[in-house]
């Protein structure tokens, strides 16, 4: 299998009610070598403390709000991963779902 970077990008605004199972979900991932970048949109709820909690979470915190696209688009600036996935704050990855990517990707 591939030992490539993954970028998994997850541009968040006040996403505190489901951003924790989200990460719960990465943090179960088969496929090790990943980075997590979040990039808040000026949330004003917990997400950037529950972010906090996860020492694998890399936080990027816009000064002034994005709005959707920009804070993708900062999302993915931020990534240095060989491929990159962009997910929603509420989207819950299998454990061998990145794994079995990668694969797809490789061959094709």
């Amino acid at each position: 299998m591939s030992d490539k970077l993954v970028s998994i990008c997850i541009p968040t605004y006040n996403g505190g009610k489901f951003i924790r199972e989200t990460l719960e979900s990465i943090k179960a991932l088969t496929y090790d070598n990943i980075e997590v970048i979040v990039t808040d949109d000026c949330s004003a709820d917990d997400t950037l403390d529950i972010c906090r909690e996860y020492d694998f979470v890399k936080i990027f915190i816009n000064e002034e709000r994005q709005g959707l696209v920009g804070n993708w688009n900062m999302a993915v600036s931020k990534s240095s991963g060989y491929y990159i996935k962009v997910i929603g704050q509420d989207d819950l990855l299998a454990p061998n779902s990145i794994s079995k990517q990668v694969v797809a990707l490789e061959q094709n």
